[in-house]
Order: structure tokens, then sequence, then C-alpha cells
């Protein structure tokens, strides 16, 4: 696919940056997933919801559900390697539709994080200092104080850590590893500690599990197994810089796995360390989780709770060190995975290019800037409401396992044999990711997780500014990327629809709560009621207004959507109507310059055939036109040849065989086969070869491309140079490299129209009029080799001063192995070609013209005047007319050159006219033209002699006084010379 051919592309010129050591990638990983979370929900989530058993169970069951989470990242990876990461793994299988929803979803998921663990620190200081840390001016937001010491410290924090990944992106890394190691060191050595003072045994960990009647073990388990998604959050943001591994990315899956394992190792200690620490006076973890709520200080937070417990002030000290760890870490992954995101959804327009704008070091500056300066303005609205796109960011971490999952066992499929397992882990990830995603959705009190009544009312926002953003790329989209899956439209519709409904419904049942609650304690009155009623029908009716805009602001993009697809698929019909008739007209022309070529070296062989039959005088007359016929084989097997190769590739079915090959040597004997065939004066044929070693490439490929290149660069050069450069870039620490081949010369150069069509299969440049022989697949042939063998060709020309024509290959190898000298075209071989691709008047030219004196018929020699600009067809029917009898053959190359000797002729008057139709400076339809519009030629009967099968309904319209088809027999000519001459 073209798009893994990209991919791979972007790899290996990423390996030139290559900087991340697996312990950097294990850190990055680790460092994502434990986060501010790692410290807080085990009082309030992980011990309340399943015990310590029932945590500890679905901690290490969601490991492993991860980690095949993590085979299917692996894999992909391996195939897909690049910056991309899942937004690439998508769009290179389900196109750039579903790779835009996924990635619009994980740049929530990754900030979302980033901005709880920047407001999480403030939370902590707040926690460790009380209200001394509350300083400045104060407002409130969503039922919490926001003061100016929280806004500044989470400034500071994130200007911080987004500071040192712009300056150096491996001094982050290292930053971040020696965070991770903190990490672990402060949880190690506080559960330690606690697991050494542990006093009464497993018994006095009880209750195994959470204290609730209406739910069971296993469903406890469930509700932590839901919870997963949201706690590994962040494992898989290393693919993002897969492009800058020191090491084999096969190697990626058992880093992940390391990493997954000691982030559920640090989870499962930390969930544990309050039942294994509890304060005095509390006798179980149940009854402390029962009081947590109006708990206050260091005693509201259990993990931090144990900790001063067991190693006193050192203890705190210890926890607070290793969650600001955990919580830089996270901001230190979050920078670099949504700024990598970033970038690569700019690289292919679904940002504006601004994002993917990169520094010298590689960093996405742009990109790092503006999550920085958002984050800014996040931080003034406090932490309530940061944790509204925290509670979403569950839901796009399950779209991102999910698309991987559908991904890989594609992929798998379309892989052949020994896939069983990939297929098995991706329809795995598949279910897994329905399952979390409904459990996310849809509020349950068996996970006992659900978005809060904000956060399903900015899913719905989050979608409309996606349809928005879409929008815009699908307006400015001139490839036909976007559109392509109309289904991903209809399933965001339907999220926004039932994300603004849930919110509606919770939203008035938290309006009837709290119109309920100011009732409570109140004299029930006739009036109380009224009022408590008004409240909620005036809450209700703006709620209503809300849903209902946010209903139709969705369904008017969505019908936008659908009204620019449709105005796009009627201009892609006119469009395609326009290039099928244009094709036609092309592949018209195509066939009937083919039909011209092939005839005209028939002509010449059937022509001196028939002679040849018929007898020469001479042996030099024999000799002479068994020469023209060979000639004119070989030209009309190099048509052939072209033909038979152009189909090939076409097809698929050309076979390109790698050998150790010369490049210089090649190029010089190929050079210098042109110099020897040359014949014009003032062109200069030069070649310029860097040192390379032997390269592992096909030697008759790369020849052909040679003689196609140069053979056209010569045509079109009438006087200057055509000059050859081959050189070889090798890649750093690689026995790869890549090959470039330029071929320049200083001919008549390419219009800007023309350059627009020059590669096409059915078009050459030029008109009919200034031909210059061949089908005119040259250049598609060059074009479609070059593609075979993983490279390209590009075109750059100025007018009237010459081209460039350059093949690049890129990934050539280095041959340990001699170059093959067998079977090798020998220099004589070689010559040949050129004049085939200089075109058969090289060749020609040493010829002698056939002797005038040939057996007489008539008593006087009657006048012709033959005209082509075709040498050889020149020869031809001046040889065929000698044969016929007494006649005086004059020649001219175009109808200019023929009306001149017309109108200049003081001899005998010409008996008649024969010419070719396709001519340089006037052609034959020009030439009778002239011949009719004056008075003392008028009367000259001029046949035209072509190839072209349409004239033979025509001729006569142009004003031709008959038609002559080639190939050109002596009967045929016989039967015209034998006419009246007269018209």
């Amino acid at each position: 696919m073209n798009n893994e051919n990209t991919s791979l592309g972007t790899q290996r010129g990423a390996n030139n940056d290559a900087y991340l050591t697996p312990l950097m990638v294990i850190a990055l990983s680790f460092g994502y997933v434990v986060g501010w979370g790692a410290f807080v929900m085990p009082g309030t989530k992980f011990l309340p919801s399943a015990g310590p058993v029932g945590t500890g169970l679905g901690l290490l069951l969601g490991a492993f559900v991860i980690s095949i989470l993590a085979y299917n990242y692996h894999r992909l990876t391996v195939c897909f390697p690049g910056p991309r990461g899942t937004y690439g793994f998508v769009t290179n299988m389900f196109g750039y539709d579903h790779g835009f929803v996924v990635a619009w979803f994980l740049l929530l998921t990754y900030v979302a994080i980033l901005w709880a663990n920047a407001g999480s620190i403030v939370l902590l200081t707040m926690r460790l200092f009380g209200d001394v840390f509350k300083v400045g001016f104060h407002y409130t937001i969503a039922g919490l104080d926001v003061y100016l010491s929280d806004v500044l410290t989470g400034i500071v924090v994130v200007a911080s850590c987004g500071g040192l990944c712009l300056c150096s992106k491996r001094l982050a890394v290292w930053f971040h590893v020696l965070l991770s190691v903190v990490l672990v060191g402060g949880v190690v050595i506080c559960f330690a500690a606690a697991l050494c003072k542990h006093e009464g045994g497993l018994a006095s960990m009880a209750p195994a599990f959470a204290v609730d009647e209406n739910i069971n073990p296993p469903l406890q388990v469930l509700r932590i197994l839901a919870m997963i998604p949201w706690a590994f959050v962040g494992f898989e943001a290393v693919v993002h810089s897969s492009g800058e591994f020191r090491f084999p990315v096969k190697r990626l899956f058992s880093l992940m796995v390391v990493a997954i394992g000691i982030s559920a190792l640090m989870y499962l200690c930390l969930a544990l360390l309050p039942v294994l620490a509890l304060p005095e006076g509390i006798s179980s973890w149940a009854s402390y989780i029962e009081e947590l709520p109006g708990l206050e200080g260091i005693h509201g937070l259990p993990v931090f709770a144990a900790a001063q417990k067991v190693l006193g002030k050192t203890g705190l000290a210890i926890i607070s060190v290793a969650m600001l760890a955990a919580q830089l870490t996270a901001l230190f992954a979050g920078f670099i995975a949504t700024s990598r995101l970033m970038s690569a959804m700019a690289d292919d327009n679904m940002l504006p290019a601004w994002f993917g704008y990169r520094n010298k070091d590689g960093n996405s500056v742009h990109a790092i800037l503006f999550v920085m300066c958002i984050s800014f303005a996040v931080r003034f609205f406090g932490r309530t409401v940061i944790g509204w796109p925290v509670d979403v960011s569950n839901l796009g971490a399950v779209i991102a396992y999910g698309y991987t999952s559908a991904v890989a066992l594609k992929y798998a499929r379309k892989a052949q044999g020994g896939e069983t397992f990939a297929k098995a882990a991706g329809l795995f990830g598949i279910v897994l990711s329905v399952i979390f995603g409904l459990l996310t959705l849809v509020p349950n009190y068996l996970s006992g997780i659900s978005f809060s009544t904000e956060a399903y009312l900015l899913l719905a926002i989050w979608c409309i500014l996606g349809f928005i953003v879409y929008r815009r790329m699908f307006l400015h989209d001139k490839q036909g990327l976007f559109g392509n899956s109309i289904v991903v439209w209809i399933t965001v519709l339907i999220m926004i629809f039932f994300s603004s409904l849930m919110w509606f419904r919770l939203a008035v049942c938290d309006s009837a709560e709290r119109a309920q609650n100011d009732l409570v304690g109140k004299i029930i009155t006739e009036e109380s009621v009224s009022g408590f009623i008004a409240g909620v029908s005036a809450d209700m009716l703006f709620k209503s207004i809300v849903e209902l805009c946010i209903l139709v602001a969705s369904l008017a993009i969505m019908l936008n959507l659908f009204s620019i697809l449709r105005h796009r698929e009627k201009d892609l019909i006119v469009e395609k109507l326009k290039a099928e008739e244009s094709a036609n007209k092309s592949k018209s022309y195509f066939f009937s310059t083919v039909s011209h070529d092939i005839r005209t070296p028939l002509n010449a062989i059937i022509g001196f055939s028939q002679m040849l039959k018929m007898g020469f005088k001479t042996e030099a007359e024999r000799e002479q036109a068994v020469n023209m016929i060979l000639i004119s084989s070989k030209t009309l097997l190099c048509l052939i040849n072209d033909l038979l190769d152009f189909s090939k590739l076409e097809d698929g079915r050309m076979e390109i065989v790698p050998g150790p090959t010369n490049c210089p040597k090649l190029l010089g004997e190929i050079v210098e086969s042109f110099r020897i065939a040359n014949k014009k004066p003032s062109l200069e044929f030069r070649s310029q070869a860097d040192e390379m070693p032997t390269l592992l490439v096909d030697p008759q490929r790369l020849r052909q491309i040679l003689f196609n290149l140069v053979g056209n660069a010569a045509k079109f050069t009438q006087e200057g140079f055509v000059e050859v450069r081959l050189s070889y870039v090798r890649d750093r620490g690689a026995d790869t490299g890549t090959f470039r081949l330029d071929v320049e010369d200083s001919g008549c150069g390419i219009s800007d129209e023309d350059m627009k069509r020059i590669a096409s299969p059915y078009v050459q440049v030029r008109s009919k009029l200034a031909r210059h022989g061949g089908t005119g697949l040259g250049l598609a042939i060059c074009q479609q080799l070059a593609q075979a063998m993983g490279g390209e060709l590009t075109i750059a020309s100025t007018l009237g001063k010459g081209s460039t024509f350059t093949i690049t290959l890129p990934g050539v190898k280095v041959s340990d192995l001699p170059p093959v000298e067998e079977h090798t075209p020998t220099m004589d071989d070689d010559v040949t070609e050129a004049k085939d691709q200089l075109g058969v008047e090289a060749a020609i030219v040493k010829q002698q013209d056939l002797p005038t004196e040939m057996p007489s018929q008539d008593a006087g020699p009657r006048r012709i005047l033959v005209v082509d600009d075709q040498k050889m067809n020149l020869m031809v029917l001046k040889a065929m007319l000698k044969k016929l009898g007494s006649f005086e053959v004059v020649t001219a190359l175009d109808g200019k050159e023929a009306l001149e000797i017309l109108q200049n002729s003081t001899a005998a008057p010409f008996e008649r006219v024969l010419t070719d139709m396709w001519m340089p400076h006037l052609d034959g339809a020009g030439l009778v033209r002239a011949i009719r519009a004056e008075a003392s030629l008028s009367a000259l009967p001029v046949h035209v002699v072509t190839a072209d099968v349409e004239m033979q309904d025509k001729y006569q319209e142009h004003g031709f006084t008959g038609l002559l088809l080639k190939p050109v027999t002596v009967k045929k000519l016989k039967e015209v010379m034998e006419n009246p001459a007269e018209q």
C-alpha cells in the first residue's frame, strides 16, 4: 500500500535522529499511566468498589487485558512505524474519516490527563499546607473556590514542563526517566515499610471485598475492570515516537508489557497501602472509607495518611515526592504524545499546517506552545471543570483501543498463514472495547462509574466541534481523502444525540433534587409547591433550549456535509466524464500514432522485400535493401517492446530482479554509445558518477530507464548538452541508501501546460506536426519502472532552457557480491539501441541512395515530387518508383520545402506529388491548400501517402487527388502511377 510506503519512509528518515533507549520507552509508557489518580483512587474508587482482594484481582486481570491490546499496538507499529501512532494505523487501514475520529478523541484524552495532573499538584499542596496556600483573589466555579495561587501554581508547572520539552526533547525524556525511578522508589519504600510494620495478618485486612449487599464479588471485580481503560490510558503513547527508537521496533511489545506490569504493581501497592496502615482509632479499612468524606487534611488522603503512619513525616515527604514525580511524568508524556499527534494531523491537513512545524531538534514547537496556552487558560476554570474532560477521556481511550484492535484484526486477515493468535488478539480487543464503551457511556450500577452530568454535555460539544473541524478539512480536501465513510458521520451524530439526551435527563434530575432540598425543613404550602414547580419548569425550559440548539447545530452541520458531498459527487461525475472524453481522445491519438509509427517501418520492410523478390540489378542494391529491412525491423521491434513493457507495468506483471550492479560502469557504457551514434555536431553527451559501492538494482531495468531518458533528451536537444549524473547517499548506520539518477539537457524545455500531461501514457508533447517518432510511452515506462523499484520520477523544466529528469530510489542495498558481468549487452548492441533512441535517421544517413538509372519503360523521365519527413519513407518510395519506370524523383522533407521546389522549378513540370500527412513546418493538408491556391499549380495531382487510416474518408475534403495508405506496396504504387495525371 502507498500509505505503508509513506510510513516506512518516515521511519527511515527518523532513524537518523533516533535517541530513545529501551529504558526511556518503558519510562514514557509507565510515566503516563501512573499519575495523580494512582494516589487518589484507592480511597475514592478502588477500595469502595471492590475491596483489597477485588481490587487486586481486577488490576491483575486488567493488566492482562491491556497486554493483549499492547500486542495489537506492537504488531501495527512494526508494520506502520513512524510518528502517527493509533491515528496512523487507522488512517492507513480504514481511511481519513475514521482516522480523524480516533485522533479527535485521543486529543481530548491526552490533554485531559495533562490538565488533571497539573491541577492535582494544586490539590496536593492544599492538602499538605491547608489554608496557608489559599492566596490572592478567588471566585467560585461549579461550587469550587478558585484562588489566584491555584491558577499561578498550575501555570508555573505547565510552563516548566512544556518549556523543558521545547528546549530539548532528550533532556525532557531523561528527566522523565529520573522522575519515574523516583516514583517507583518512593512507592516501594512506603509499601515495604507498611508491610513490615503491619500487625494482625490477613485477618486485620478484612473484609476482602467491598461491603455491598447488591454487588457480589465477581461484579466488584468487573467494576475495577471498567476503570482499566482510564487507569492505563497512555501506555500506548510511545508508539507516536517509534520513529525515534534506537532499537528494533520488534522489541516494543516486551517493553510495553514491562511498563504495564510496573504500572499494575504501583496501583496495587498504593491500593493496599491504606489497608496495611490504618489511622489510629479505626478498626478496618471499610469503616475508614465510610468516614472518609468527612475527613480533612492528610487523613482525607488514605495513601498519604498510611505513609505518614509507618514512616512519620519522612514517609509523608517520600509519598509526596513520589506523587509529584507521577504528576510530572504524566505532564511530560502528555506534552510529547499530544504534540506528536497534532503534528501528524497537521501533516495530513487535518489541522492547520502551523501545528506541524518542527525545529532542528525535531520538537513540534507550535503544537507544544498551543497546548501550553490552552492549559494556561484552563487553569482559570478550577479543578471541578477540569474533571469533566477527564471523565470523557475514558471514552477516548476506549475508542482508540477499539480502532487499533480492528486494524490489527483486518491486517492479520490480510496476512498469509501463522496469524491465528493475531486474529484472536484483534477480535478480543474489539469485544473488550465495546464492553468498556458501554460501561462508560451507559450509567449503570454494575460498573460503579458513570459520566457526570456536565461530562455528557462536554461530549456533545466536543463532537460538534469535531464536526466543525471536519467540515473545514472537507471543504479544502482536493484529493478526495475525506467523505468516504458516511458511517462515521452517522455514528458521531448518534453520539451527540445520546450524550445530549443523557445530559438533559441527568440535569433535570439534578434540578429537581436541588429544588427538593430547598424544601427540606420548610413548611409545605401551596405557594412553596408552586415555586418548586415553577423553578423546575424554568430550568427544564432552559435546558430544553440548550439541547435543541445542540441537536439543531449537529443536524445543520450534518446536512451541510451531505450537501457538500452531493455537489462534490456531481463535480466528480462531470470531471470523470471530461476525463473519460479526454482519455478517449488521447487514446485515439495514441493508437493513430502507434499505427503511424508501426506502418512506417512496415512500409520499408514490405517495399524492399517486394523489390528483393523482383530482383536487383547489382549486389550493392540488394545489400542496401537488406540493410533497410534490418533497420526497419529493429525499429519495429523497439516499438513493440515498449508496448509490451507498458502493458506489463500497468498489469503489475513486470518482474524486478535486483542484482549486483556496477552503476557508474553501466552509465559510462550507455553514454559512450550515444556519443558514437550521435549525428548532431553541436550536441555533447556528458556523464558524471560519484564513487559508490556495488548496488543491488535491476541492471536491465536501469539500462532501460537510462536509454529512454537519454534518448528522449537527445531528441529534443538540437545543440548544447545532455548530461547524466549518478549519486548514492548511504543511510547512517545501515547497508542501504538513496540512489539518484539525473538526466539534464539544454533542449527546448517543457511548458507548464505540457508538464501536467507529459507523463501520461497516451500523450506525446507537441502536436503531430512536430513528432519525433516512437510511441510516446518512454516517460510513462520510466515512471512506472521507478515506482516498481520503490522510487519515483520527478521532472523540472524551464521552457526554452532545458529539462532535468530525476529518478530517486530509496532503500537501495549495498551488495557484498561482485557485479554480474555475464549476459550484458555488448557495445555494438548499445550503439544500435542508441541509434534507435535517436531515430532511424542516424542509421539511414550511412546508406547510399539507390542508383538513379533503372530500367526505362518510357521514352522520357517523368518528374515526381515525394514529400516526407521520414528519410526511410523517401528511400522506399524512390526505390519503388525507379523500379516501376523512368522517373525523375525529387524529394523534400516537409511541405514548406516542397512548396518552394514547386514554385522555383525551372525544369520540366512535375507529373504529380506524393506527400505525407504529418510533417513539421507545413503538413500535407497545408501543402495541398497552398498548391490549389496557385493558378499555375492548382491542377497538379497530389496524392496523400499516410499511415493514418482515418484519412480514407477525408482525403478529398482536404483537396487531395487520391490516397495511398502505408505500408505502400509496389502494386498499389503502380496503380496510382498508371492513373491519368490529372485531378
